[in-house]
């Protein structure tokens, strides 16, 4: 039995940006933001994706990290994650301000971030991934021109 079945009851099953859905982590979360889910291996805490992901398609290659192909920092699904640098991770596009957050009863999953001064700012909740692109990308674009003056 795999990791993902056994723990079936530790994730809910939602809609997200790609085709198939997301299995968003609703058990044990650790981190600052409370935004990483945690999985129980021999006694050690583990971060789930990566120890379910690694349980499928082999371990993390040296130099690579996870990511997550539908910006949900609480998704478990294999399908939805990949080993590659962060560098590889960060150029990507729809990666840069913005991340799906799905919750129950959230009518609004696409969150907005974007890093100013050294510091992250919150930029609210969207309904769609084409409005987080909108807001991050406008917001980023003003602070260019700003710092540009």
């Amino acid at each position: 039995m795999t990791l993902l079945k056994k723990h079936q009851d530790k994730w809910i099953e939602t809609p997200g940006p790609l085709e198939t859905p997301c299995y968003i982590w609703i058990a044990g979360k650790s981190g600052k933001t409370r935004n990483r889910p945690i999985l129980s291996v021999r006694r050690k805490s583990k971060i789930a994706y990566r120890v379910i992901k690694a349980e499928r398609d082999g371990p993390c290659p040296p130099g690579a990290g996870f990511s997550h192909l539908c910006h949900s920092s609480l998704c478990v699904n294999p399908d939805h994650g990949v080993w590659e640098s962060n560098l590889k991770n960060r150029r990507r596009e729809g990666t840069k301000g913005y991340q799906y957050r799905p919750r129950e009863n959230r009518k609004n999953p696409w969150k907005v971030m974007v890093k100013l001064s050294g510091k992250m700012s919150y930029f609210g909740m969207h309904n769609t991934e084409k409005e987080a692109r909108w807001m991050a990308n406008a917001i980023l674009s003003y602070t260019s021109i700003q710092e540009a003056m």
